[in-house]
Order: structure tokens, then C-alpha cells, then sequence
């Protein structure tokens, strides 16, 4: 009976620590914009970008709270891709072709400050106002839903 309860444990353990049990999706960092396929099947993907810098706990906290979840529980498949910018990053290349650097990228869209989330389209239209920085964590849940909602609205209208 003792071996039987040891093993019920061992095996428990071995669930609850496998990083399998927990994995969360990874947030790319932004490569090349022109190349991402924001198609799915009928619908159409929008881009969610993530715009943050290194040791900002408020990027981690859009992360690990609401972003990451997100992809996790599935609430964004067929939806949205997310990418991140990292503003202390490398250069990559925008939407038309050309390459950028992390800065000269969020000035063309005012997002300079982190974290932002910006919404676009596959041709890099913005769909909605840009979400800037973390104003209260009671309602940013929301405010993201509802430009997630607002978003994917346009872009299959």
C-alpha cells in the first residue's frame, strides 16, 4: 500500500514538473514583417505587436498576464499573431520590404514608450489605436479584448 501511494507521488511530481505541463507558447521577436503570413483560412489574422525593452516589468507583465495566456488557452488561434519588438533590439525588416531599425520603427508609429501594443494588418495598416504602456491592471484585460474584438472586426469586414 506504502509502495502504491510512494508511486501515485513519484508520478505527480513528475507531472507537475514537466515543462510540458506548463509550456507557454514563445513570443517571437519581430524578423521580417513582410513575410508573415497573417492568413487563415477564410479569416483573416491580425498582427499584435508587442512593443518593450529589456528589464521593463510592465512588458513582462502584458506578457506573462494577458499575451502569453492568450496564446496559450487558444483565445487568439486563427485570430492574431503576436510578435515583439524589442526597442534595445537589432534591425529587421518592415512591412515593405526595407530594413529599420527598433527605434526609427515605433517613432513612425509613436509607440516609444514601453510596453505598447500595436494592431495591424498584414500590409502594416494599423487597425486600432495603439494600447500605451500599463494604465490599471483591473482593466487591461479588457481594453485588450476589446481591441483584439475591434480589430479582427475590420480586417474581415
Amino acid at each position: 500500500m506504502i509502495k502504491g501511494m510512494l508511486k501515485n507521488w513519484v508520478v505527480l511530481l513528475f507531472i507537475l514538473a514537466s515543462p510540458c505541463a506548463y509550456a507557454t507558447p514563445a513570443i517571437e521577436l519581430v524578423d521580417d514583417l513582410s513575410r508573415i503570413e497573417l492568413d487563415a483560412g477564410e479569416s483573416k489574422q491580425l498582427l499584435i505587436l508587442l512593443v518593450s525593452q529589456p528589464d521593463c516589468s510592465f512588458c513582462e507583465y502584458v506578457k506573462s498576464y494577458h499575451l502569453e495566456p492568450m496564446l496559450r488557452n487558444g483565445t487568439l488561434d486563427n485570430v492574431a499573431i503576436v510578435q515583439e519588438l524589442d526597442l534595445a533590439g537589432i534591425s529587421f525588416t518592415d512591412f515593405t520590404g526595407d530594413s529599420i531599425s527598433p527605434g526609427k520603427f515605433a517613432r513612425r508609429y509613436d509607440a516609444e514608450f514601453s510596453p505598447t501594443l500595436l494592431f495591424f494588418s498584414a500590409n502594416g495598416d494599423q487597425l486600432h489605436e495603439a494600447i500605451i504602456g500599463v494604465g490599471s491592471r483591473d482593466y487591461y484585460g479588457f481594453y485588450l479584448e476589446k481591441a483584439i474584438k475591434i480589430s479582427a472586426k475590420l480586417l474581415n469586414d
